[in-house]
């Protein structure tokens, strides 16, 4: 009887060890899709942390700031240099998605990621 009972309570142990690890190691979600509370919408956009431009996926128009003010065009002007590969995907209630700037802004600043690169 005792030879059994170990033969099945070994094995659910170590079932349950093992399905505890993945809960031991952070998760990482490139982009994932992020809204301030209460704003998610079905307005797609990228956001480029390092040069504060948004990407509108749908409309093909980017979002920059110039001179104080926003601006949309099918492309940032050549002084804005906008890293493809380092952005965030956000969905939003608003066809102007720096209406949240101070949020977004706040949740992905610049330089997060050569700061990640580093560690």
């Amino acid at each position: 009887m005792r030879r059994m009972v170990s033969r099945f309570v070994i094995p659910i142990i170590g079932l349950g060890l093992l399905m505890m690890i993945p809960g031991c190691f952070p998760v990482v979600v490139e982009d994932e899709p992020w809204a301030p509370e209460g704003h998610w919408g079905n307005n797609h956009y990228y956001y480029y942390p390092d040069s504060n431009v948004y990407y509108d996926r749908d409309r093909n128009n980017y979002f920059y700031h110039d001179g104080g003010n926003w601006r949309e065009a099918p492309s940032p002007p050549p002084s804005v240099h906008v890293d493809r590969d380092d952005h965030r995907e956000l969905h939003l209630d608003t066809d102007k998605p720096y209406s949240y700037h101070p949020e977004v802004n706040k949740r992905f600043p610049p330089g997060q990621r050569k700061k990640m690169d580093r560690d």
